[in-house]
């Protein structure tokens, strides 16, 4: 389930780079870093919720993880809410006078 939480993180964060490139030219190597840590740590967790079952302290790992995979998918939605708000802005500033 953690592993399945994370894999829609990644793909939002991949949606987001594709989406949003100009707004993104600042922050790219960041949201890059963020990705493939969450990548890795989805990697980490299919096994680890196999594990989680006989491992107590695995199973308060996973949970762990869990919460920071929410916590990234909200930061992730703010950010691209952000800039589709400085997008509409910026379009609105250009257009015709």
């Amino acid at each position: 389930m953690a592993a399945a939480v994370l894999s829609d993180v990644v793909k939002r964060v991949g949606d987001f780079l594709v989406n949003e490139a100009v707004f993104l030219y600042e922050v790219r190597d960041h949201v890059e870093w963020v990705t493939d840590e969450l990548r890795a740590m989805e990697c980490f967790l299919k096994d680890a919720e196999l594990k989680s079952k006989r491992d107590e302290r695995v199973k308060n790992w996973v949970r762990q993880v869990r919460e920071i995979a929410y916590r990234a998918e909200d930061l992730v939605e703010s950010f691209v809410l952000h800039a589709q708000r400085r997008r509409r802005l910026s379009e609105a500033s250009s257009g015709p006078i």
